[in-house]
């Protein structure tokens, strides 16, 4: 899902960036990862679009702006969204080599939505084997923002 602004510092990269920060401070203090379940949520659907590569060159219209003639500027180059989306692709294809290697993007999702939906309800995060998925979680996340910065 692109995140498309008039604002270049605005651009999906960007707000994907301080999503992945969030996660970490929830993985760094799981305590904060019910109040944050918005972050979390949406990094959880960005995940879901990764498992089935479904990332579009096209970027639909909003109902307002498909309906004035005026606003038509707004959504004529879906080329800059696409650019701003193979960043954020980048960055996940790149942590998810980094942190866990050769598993597959749907053993790799899975895993990562299931510990945000832990850490979200904050249940079953005090387990030692769950402890060390948490701290994988986090350094994947940690991997996926230093990739945004650079992408």
């Amino acid at each position: 899902m692109a995140l498309i602004s008039m604002y270049e510092r605005d651009n999906s990269r960007t707000v994907y960036r301080i999503l992945a920060d969030q996660a970490v401070k929830c993985f760094d203090n799981p305590s904060i990862g019910a109040e944050e379940k918005i972050p979390l949520a949406n990094l959880a659907r960005l995940l879901e679009r990764y498992r089935y590569d479904a990332f579009s060159d096209h970027v639909a219209l909003g109902i307002l702006e498909a309906l004035s003639a005026k606003n038509s500027a707004l959504g004529a180059d879906s080329r800059t969204a696409v650019r701003h989306m193979e960043g954020v692709i980048s960055a996940l294809e790149a942590a998810h080599a980094r942190v866990y290697g050769g598993i597959s993007r749907e053993d790799l999702v899975r895993t990562l939505q299931d510990l945000l939906a832990r850490i979200a309800s904050s249940s079953g995060i005090d387990e030692p084997e769950t402890r060390q998925k948490l701290e994988n979680a986090r350094r994947f996340f940690v991997a996926f923002a230093e990739g945004l910065k650079s992408a």
